[in-house]
Order: structure tokens, then sequence, then C-alpha cells
């Protein structure tokens, strides 16, 4: 997996994973285990998009600003990722933040 350029919105900073297929196999194998369980992904996998989070806005702005930081930097090169495992989470926003519960880790691979 590679990480490509940094985007950045009103709401967050993130790099872009690729290739999506393996992601997106593995969110819909998960999705399908949890329903079985009468557990619900929040987003169906046709509107996953895999990223990688590395900032959070926690209050209103404008996205301008934030686009235009990262902008210099979204001429880096792309970076090799190595994925050894998928952590199932329990996620939720409190105080303006968000925070999680590792529920299960599997191993990838």
């Amino acid at each position: 997996m590679r990480a490509v350029p940094l985007a950045g919105s009103r709401g967050a900073v993130r790099l872009t994973v690729a290739p999506w297929g393996p992601v997106l196999a593995l969110h819909l194998a998960l999705s399908e285990s949890m329903a079985s369980l009468g557990l619900a992904p929040r987003k169906p996998t046709a509107l996953f998009r895999p990223h990688l989070s590395l900032a959070y806005n926690n209050r209103p702005r404008p996205a301008g600003p934030v686009v235009e930081a990262v902008t210099a930097l979204r001429g880096l090169p792309s970076v090799e990722l190595h994925v050894r495992e998928v952590q199932l989470v329990e996620l939720r926003r409190e105080d303006r933040a968000y925070r999680w519960d590792v529920v299960k880790s599997l191993p990838l691979g």
C-alpha cells in the first residue's frame, strides 16, 4: 500500500492510500462479517474512501486555509506502507475529539 499526496479540507488533513482495491475488499469482508452479528458499518463500502488521517480540526473553519497550507507538500513522493493488522474499533466523538477503543486486532497475511 502507498500513501499519496496530502489533501486538506475544513475538517482534516489526510493522505489517500492506494491501491484502493484490497482495502475496499477488506472493508466489504469485515462489513459482511459484522452484519452476521447484527452490527452495521457507518458507511457502506461503496461510499468508503481509504485514507490515513493526520490531523482533525475540532472547530468550524473554512477549508481554504487548510488546503493552502498543505498545497506545497502535495509534490512529495508517495510512501510505501506495510499494514500488518487490522483493528476493529468502537469510534465515538467526545468533547470535539475522536476517541476509540480497540475491540479486536486481526493479523493480516
